[in-house]
């Protein structure tokens, strides 16, 4: 393993799990476009596509796969 190890990879768009629930909730009831929620909430148009379209499940709070061992 080496010294001092430094991810590589960050989440680019700081959004949490409500403002994507949020953002969901005002596209399916025709309150907002798919671009104004993206403009308000700061998440990009095509995450927010995938998820109202179904393509897309929960937003997780991890890199990568669960665990496959639980301890």
């Amino acid at each position: 393993m080496v010294r001092k190890y430094l991810r590589k990879s960050t989440r680019a768009n700081q959004y949490t799990k409500d403002d994507l629930t949020l953002a969901k909730n005002a596209i399916s009831s025709k309150l907002l476009t798919i671009k104004a929620a993206s403009l308000l909430y700061n998440i990009p148009c095509p995450t927010l596509y995938n998820h109202v379209s179904g393509f897309r499940g929960q937003k997780s709070t991890t890199f990568g796969r669960p665990t496959a061992l639980d301890y």
